[in-house]
């Protein structure tokens, strides 16, 4: 995951799961015993990953999770005025800042200034 490069990782992936991503790929027939454990491990990973916050992720704000201060890692109620998808949407445009008036008004109180403690990062 850290290293999507390496000649482990491209092998991995053009034999398993070409056509996606390793978190979203399933378990195949006459799959190895390296991968059914990779598999299993992702399992447990899923349950405490969440993704980092930076410029130009294209991270989906109501299904990722991604919110280190809440319980869920996910906004807790979607209002019907938020109009926004992605995380990258947030941003003031050309920046790594929070457009804070969109936050407050996009999600409840809590759930905002959650949002708003979190530092986004340069992606790499």
């Amino acid at each position: 995951m850290t290293r999507p490069d390496s000649l482990f990782a491209r092998v991995i992936k053009g034999k398993y799961y070409p056509n996606s991503g390793f978190m979203s790929t399933t378990k195949k027939r006459r799959s190895s015993e390296t991968w059914r454990a990779m598999l299993y491990g992702s399992e447990a990973l899923e349950m405490g990953l969440i993704k980092r916050i930076g410029l130009g992720d294209r991270l989906y704000i109501w299904e990722d999770k991604w919110i280190t201060g809440l319980e869920s890692f996910k906004p807790t109620v979607r209002l019907d005025s938020a109009r926004v998808e992605r995380v990258e949407e947030l941003f003031i445009p050309g920046t790594r800042d929070w457009d804070e008036q969109l936050v407050r008004s996009s999600f409840i109180y809590r759930d905002a200034a959650e949002i708003l403690k979190i530092r986004p990062g340069v992606k790499l």
